[in-house]
């Protein structure tokens, strides 16, 4: 895949790019428009000008380039877990394995095609069994055919050219010398005196082009850990217009996980200052996810409520993969609410707004003491009801209303491995409200303690002294 406009792509609307060459500022890439009005590459910027003196020009930025064309490397890994990427605009994908998967070359080759440009991307495409063939076919101005056999390819090869091929100017202005004007007329020649007259390099790269001589190539692969940044084109102060920048990065962590397979459940966004520490946004999902719009739906809601504390200029994302083999974050028998989400994008979404420490979650450690059900997630389920809510400490029943006994004794003895033995007989009882409340006797103390309400709504305030309580079955 080539891509002859990527210079142009990742700057926006320019109708084309500069770079300094031999002294002089010169045209890069020309887009079509421009190239409608006579500028074409390596055309003097000054000349460009006197043609059209609209023209929208902007220098090269290879960085951009480089960090976009491994984007798109990423993003081709649903093809073929085998990519290359080789700047300033091409990628190489080894597809004989995913022939059968895709209905074949031709099938595979329209959804590269389509998916790179419904991103925007001009595009030429080459099938050949030789990468160098590949490259070579995918620079022609039009899309070259499907080539999977060797005699195709030299067919293909014969009307290819010299201009095109990538060859020192010095040698193609001699080898035009000869008389020749095409790759099949060099491929005609005798290879032993094309290496005499012009070098050993020549009958190499003819070699590699005719896929006689294999070539090692390693493919490009996604670092362990996800890093990215931006700069914005102009700093803000505005929480919400980083939002579009943000998406940006959100999409391509997306295609860095799809050539991995694999998920996240922990983004963090970066946001840079000029003179201070940058502040760091945690986008959280209860299930591994590579959902780039419910991401963005959280980032959203953050952003309407965080106060920047400084002007931004720049975003950097960063995120831990989920190995593969860990839980997706699809469930085919996940409930759903009544808006048609599943549960956890609901939660997720309140939290964003709410903020983390909005929702509580039961969590049963490996405890049995009732003091630690909330310390944190364990594999300990107590075997009888435990009420909703439990107070901060247990406190003495000295004085309370008349209280009667509906379930119990439930026993726990516990707590002496931590230098804390406790021996309690708990009991759920309901006072003369019908209020259930959940209390407890210490063995060891012979007193009487209340330690929870078995209720879902907020306990009332108890009394400082009342009655001693009346236990009765």
């Amino acid at each position: 895949m080539h891509l002859p406009r990527l210079a142009l792509e990742v700057l926006g609307p320019v109708d084309a790019t500069l770079e300094y060459r031999g002294g002089l500022t010169v045209i890069h890439t020309a887009s079509a428009r421009a190239m409608r009005r006579g500028i074409h590459p390596g055309m003097s910027r000054a000349t460009a000008l006197a043609l059209w003196p609209g023209l929208a020009t902007a220098p090269r930025a290879p960085g951009d380039e480089k960090r976009r064309l491994l984007e798109l490397a990423a993003w081709a890994g649903r093809f073929t877990p085998w990519v290359r990427a080789e700047p300033p605009g091409l990628l190489l994908l080894e597809i004989r394995g995913s022939l059968t998967l895709f209905g074949g070359a031709v099938a595979l080759v329209r959804a590269v095609r389509d998916g790179l440009r419904e991103q925007g991307h001009a595009v030429r495409t080459a099938v050949a069994p030789a990468p160098e063939a590949g490259r070579l076919l995918a620079r022609l101005r039009d899309d070259a055919p499907v080539l999977e056999t060797r005699q195709a390819l030299l067919a293909a090869l014969r009307a290819v050219p010299l201009a095109e091929a990538p060859l020192p100017e010095r040698q193609r202005r001699r080898l035009r010398q000869c008389g020749i004007r095409t790759v099949g007329e060099l491929l005609r020649l005798p290879r032993a005196g094309l290496a005499r007259r012009f070098g050993p390099a020549l009958t190499e790269w003819l070699d590699r082009l005719r896929g006689d001589r294999p070539e090692a190539l390693e493919p490009w692969t996604p670092p362990p850990r996800y890093r990215d940044a931006l700069d914005l084109p102009l700093e803000t102060e505005e929480s919400r217009a980083l939002l579009p920048t943000a998406e940006r990065l959100l999409q391509a962590l997306m295609a860095w996980l799809a050539q991995r397979q694999a998920a996240v459940s922990v983004v963090t966004l970066a946001l840079r200052h000029p003179r201070r520490p940058p502040t760091a946004l945690h986008l959280g999902t209860r299930r591994p996810t590579r959902d780039a719009a419910h991401l963005s739906d959280l980032l959203e809601i953050r952003l309407e409520r965080l106060r920047l504390p400084a002007p931004v200029t720049g975003l950097a994302l960063e995120a831990e993969p989920v190995p593969p083999d860990s839980p997706c974050s699809l469930d085919l028998l996940t409930s759903r609410t009544r808006t048609g989400q599943p549960w956890d994008t609901t939660l997720e979404r309140v939290e964003a707004r709410l903020g983390p420490n909005a929702l509580k979650t039961p969590a049963w450690p490996a405890d049995a003491r009732p003091e630690a059900t909330a310390a944190g997630p364990s594999r300990y389920r107590p075997r009888a009801p435990r009420p909703l809510w439990l107070l901060p400490a247990p406190r003495p029943l000295l004085h309370l209303r008349h209280l009667r006994r509906t379930r119990g004794p439930e026993r726990i003895e516990a707590g002496w491995w931590a230098g804390d033995e406790q021996a309690r007989d708990y009991y759920l009882a309901k006072d003369t409200d019908g209020l259930t409340v959940w209390i407890f006797r210490d063995l060891r103390r012979k007193r009487w303690y209340l330690h929870g309400y078995d209720t879902q709504l907020a306990p009332p305030p108890l009394p400082e002294r009342g009655v001693a309580p009346t236990v009765t079955r």
